[in-house]
This record gives structure tokens, C-alpha cells and sequence, in this order.
């Protein structure tokens, strides 16, 4: 359950943090019956004032061709949909001069694909949050690309985040734990789920997202993977994520958009 405050608290600390103004154009891709559509696509604006481009759905050329035709500044997506999008480009260049940054989130963004990105003007910054706990973590605009490539950014204004092992308790610098955020952009509770939300929420109103991450000294994180899907292996536990990458590497194929999510090994 979100309330208005935590919709408004979310977009305002993240239209400031990327410096988004009423001349900006949105381009948004993401169906406005989604967190991502409905804060981005049409709350943002709304609160500065800009123009939103809808995209009903989401195909490479479609995209690129509202891109250059509406001069989008800005755009956010899954990070799959940059890859698709630089497979066209490859083949059909457009005008995106007008485009200030594309905003990843969902995944991490392979090193190839911002370096791509780089060579073509393309500004790629990462977010990071979840329907419960509304996009709080944001690089800068004007960070060195190697926030970009390596991190998922830091708290958003008025948000605290910390890292935690499996009693709850802070961990150090540099450490993997468990996620945890806490300020105006974090949810309620689940409807009617009591024990969900007890599970999710302390008392000191600390969102427990179930992702694994680290933080670095300057409070910026990197997410690592998921707390709720280990594999056990040779007397190790290991994220599913982890199993992806090296099981994709030794078949050597891609798996489609669609597939892209952790599987059972």
C-alpha cells in the first residue's frame, strides 16, 4: 500500500536528484499500471510539469523512432531495453542528440552495453528500488562512468539505507548483506497481509527488500543479488545470479528478454 506521500516524496527527491525540469521530455516505455509507468510516466511530470511520451509497447524501433521524432530528453527502463535498442542503432543510426541520460533499473548494466552507450553519446545511469520502497538509490549526473558501471547509486533525499547480516544487525563498509531503506518513500504494508508485513517492516519503519548488496565508503551500493534464491554447491551457497552467468558463459548463447530471470539449476 502506497499513500500520496510516498509517491510525491519518491518523485520529487528523484525529478531533483537528476535535475529534471518542466522543459524535459519523458519518454516512458514501462504500461502506466506498473509502479515504474505510473511514478515515472506520469507522476514526475505531473509535479514539473513536462511533457510524457507513452509507449504502448515496447519495441526497439518504435522506441527509437518516438526518441528522435519527440526529442525525448530522458528515458527509463529495464536494462534489456537498452540492449535492444543498441542492436538497432547498430544497423539504423538515429538522432538522439536530445537524449540527456537513459535510467536503468531491474538488472545490472553489463560493461559492454555502457560502454557502447559511451561511444554513442549515450549518458546510461542506474537506479535502484522496488514498488515497496520507491526507486531511492540514484547515481549522479555528473559521476565518473565508473559509478555507472559499478554501483546502483546512493540514497535519494530523506532516505536512509544500510546493509545488514541475518539478525538485522549494520554491517561495514564493503560487506554483503541485505538491503534495507527507510524514509518517506516506503510503503505501508501489504493489503491484508499482516505477517507479509511484519516480515518486510520493523517498528523503526526499515523496509527489508531481500536483496543482497554492498555499500562502498562513500554510501553508494551495488546490488549483488537476491537474499531468497541461493543455490547450495560444493559446500557453498551462492545467488542464483551467479549460477546465470556462468551457466550462460559455458553454453555460450543469449537467452531472450523474457528468459532473463534466475533459474533453477
Amino acid at each position: 500500500m502506497l499513500t500520496h506521500n510516498n509517491i510525491l516524496a519518491s518523485e520529487r527527491a528523484y525529478c531533483v536528484r537528476l535535475n529534471l525540469t518542466w522543459q524535459d521530455v519523458f519518454m516512458m516505455p514501462a504500461p502506466l499500471g506498473h509502479a515504474t509507468g505510473f511514478l515515472h510516466g506520469v507522476t514526475a511530470p505531473f509535479l514539473i510539469g513536462a511533457r510524457s511520451v507513452l509507449l504502448d509497447i515496447f519495441t526497439p524501433d518504435a522506441c527509437l523512432a518516438l526518441l528522435e521524432q519527440q526529442r525525448c530528453t530522458c528515458m527509463l527502463g529495464a536494462t534489456p531495453f537498452v540492449y535492444d535498442l543498441l542492436n538497432v542503432l547498430e544497423k539504423q543510426p538515429a538522432d538522439l542528440s536530445a537524449l540527456r541520460f537513459f535510467l536503468c533499473g531491474g538488472t545490472t548494466i553489463p560493461k559492454k552495453v555502457a560502454r557502447e552507450c559511451q561511444q554513442l553519446g549515450i549518458k546510461l545511469l542506474s537506479v535502484y528500488g522496488s514498488t515497496e520502497s520507491s526507486p531511492h538509490a540514484v547515481v549522479n549526473l555528473d559521476d565518473p562512468l565508473s559509478r555507472f558501471m559499478h554501483t546502483d547509486g546512493y540514497a535519494a533525499a530523506g532516505v536512509e539505507i544500510k546493509v545488514v547480516d541475518d539478525a538485522r544487525k549494520t554491517l561495514p563498509p564493503g560487506c554483503e548483506g541485505e538491503e534495507a531503506s527507510r524514509g518517506p518513500n516506503v510503503f505501508m504494508g501489504y493489503f491484508d497481509e499482516p505477517e507479509l508485513t511484519a516480515r518486510a517492516l520493523d517498528e523503526e519503519g526499515w523496509y527489508y527488500s531481500g536483496d543482497l548488496c554492498r555499500m562502498d565508503e562513500a554510501g553508494y551500493i551495488k546490488i549483488t543479488g537476491r537474499k531468497k534464491i541461493l543455490l547450495s554447491a560444493a559446500a557453498k551457497i551462492l545467488a542464483a545470479v551467479k549460477w546465470k552467468i556462468f551457466y550462460c558463459s559455458i553454453l555460450k548463447f543469449t537467452m531472450p528478454v523474457w528468459l532473463q530471470c534466475p533459474m533453477n539449476v
